[in-house]
């Protein structure tokens, strides 16, 4: 599957993932893509809100049609969305994205 991980800023780290459909699939991916970007398996659990933790850090996981992204800080809290383009998304992205150069800033998983 195709694989992104990059530092965004300081020791921020975006990870990207293409996964099959359905929920088991996305759980495979979380594991995978966290063994990927910290070097090894990590267990991760959930708060009473289902915000995913972990012991190594700071978490974010977010799923869309067939892709993962997970956000990751060993200090900083962090928050990561994303959402597979629809003509939705593109009607309501304005009032929630940055702008960046007059174009709404998109990462795409390649």
């Amino acid at each position: 599957m195709p694989v992104r991980i990059e530092e965004i800023a300081g020791d921020v780290v975006l990870g990207l993932y293409a996964i099959g459909q359905g929920r088991a699939e996305e759980l495979r991916g979380e594991r995978e893509l966290l063994k990927l970007m910290l070097g090894r398996e990590v267990e991760i659990s959930h708060n009473a809100d289902g915000r995913p933790l972990i012991s190594d850090g700071n978490v974010s996981i977010s799923h869309t049609k067939g892709h993962v992204a997970i956000l990751f800080s060993p200090t900083r809290s962090v928050g990561v969305d994303i959402e597979f383009p629809s003509e939705r998304v593109k009607r309501v992205a304005p009032r929630f994205l940055r702008r960046m150069k007059g174009t709404i800033r998109q990462r795409t998983c390649r």
